[in-house]
């Protein structure tokens, strides 16, 4: 087995941070095998499932040395490892194939599948390089034909051949510098985004006002009930209109009034007096229900 890999404290630091941290290094650093590491310290020490680790590298390349490595150092870990940490370790290997150890370009490919309505791509596109570079190469050559009396291209003759052009000048400049697909509709794409968001909360003020009902109708069917048992009157106040934006006389009064909102609150603190007396006879429950709305009245009012 080769030997143990004794990090520096520079790398200790990057192994153990638990917050978001950018690592500046140059080749031969040991940056693939601290990103092992800190992969392992995530396993061990918190208990993260190998599936909800994301590690991305540059090249296909790269992410096979970072997965084949990662493996490595697990196996390794295993080998001085006690009960707990071994079962942690063990669970890791068995779930390795599910590890997301993969490319920038793959994980991009596979967010834009997983929402295809926001980016108007089939969910079933393909990364296919070589094809895109040959389609360019096809309309390059087509382009140059098709212009080739141009004085601008004509001035290029003398220093390449037809096929160093279209390939050089125009096929190049499309793979560097183009947007392949179909362009994005950054004002619409905005637009569509928007209504979902003002949808949903349309539906979370329904939902709140569907509450706020039900909290009155709860306030005033235990008032019912207080009252048939016996209790001295009592006057609950409601909870005021402005809450759902009526801003009737109602929610006016509620807030402005500081004196009647003095009076709510000393006519709940009574409240809550009489409800200790009463819950015998009255129940739980409607002590419970008057309770919360009193509070909610006082509260928003």
């Amino acid at each position: 087995m080769a030997d143990r890999f004794e990090p520096t404290e520079e790398q200790k630091r990057v192994i153990n941070t638990d917050v978001s941290a950018v690592v500046a290094a140059g080749a031969g650093s040991g940056k693939t095998t601290v990103l092992a590491r800190r992969f392992v310290r995530l396993v061990v020490e918190k208990e993260t499932p190998v599936e909800k680790i994301l590690t991305l590298t540059f090249t296909k390349k790269a992410t096979n040395e970072m997965f084949e490595r990662i493996y490595r150092f697990l196996a390794e870990e295993k080998e001085t490892a006690g009960p707990r940490e071994t079962a942690l370790l063990e669970k890791a290997l068995g779930d390795f194939y599910k590890a997301r150890i993969e490319t920038l370009d793959a994980y991009c490919a596979a967010v834009v599948r997983s929402a295809p309505s926001g980016t108007g791509l089939s969910p079933d596109f393909a990364e296919d390089m070589e094809r895109a570079a040959a389609i360019v190469a096809e309309e390059s050559e087509a382009f140059l034909l098709k212009h080739r009396e141009n004085p601008v291209i004509k001035a290029l003759y003398p220093e390449k051949t037809p096929e160093q052009i279209a390939h050089d000048v125009f096929a190049a400049t499309i793979e560097k510098h183009c947007f392949l697909g179909n362009p994005v509709d950054f004002i619409k794409d905005f637009e569509h985004f928007a209504s979902q968001v003002i949808t949903g909360w349309e539906k979370t003020l329904s939902a709140l006002d569907t509450a706020l009902q039900t909290i009155e109708a709860a306030q005033h069917a235990a008032a019912e009930k207080i009252r048939k048992a016996g209790v001295p009157p009592l006057v609950i106040p409601v909870i005021p209109d402005i809450v759902r934006g009526g801003g009737g006389d109602t929610g006016r009064e509620a807030v402005e009034d500081a004196g009647a909102e003095a009076e709510a609150e000393a006519q709940v603190r009574a409240w809550w007096v009489r409800c200790g007396a009463v819950r015998g006879r009255v129940g739980v429950g409607v002590g419970v229900g008057v309770g919360l709305s009193l509070s909610l009245a006082v509260g928003l009012g």
